[in-house]
């Protein structure tokens, strides 16, 4: 694997950790909270918002492995 290669899985890795230790602070401070009355509008927009960010992160990793395996 080439010095690049290595980089950019490094820092993909970095980003993917610093992802999962901020949605894991989010939930633990949303469990504190008393849950806020949403519409379902709002939930239908969050949950799109979810989905394409889960997409998109998907496609990035997706497009990495194949550069990584050649």
């Amino acid at each position: 694997m080439t010095s690049q290669f290595k980089n950019v899985e490094e820092r993909l890795e970095k980003a993917l950790a610093r992802m999962d230790t901020a949605v894991t602070l989010k939930a633990r401070e949303n469990q504190s909270k008393a849950p806020p009355a949403i519409d379902a509008e709002a939930k239908d927009a969050q949950r799109k918002k979810q989905e394409e960010i889960s997409n998109r992160l998907d496609s990035a990793i997706d497009r990495l492995q194949r550069m990584l395996q050649g």
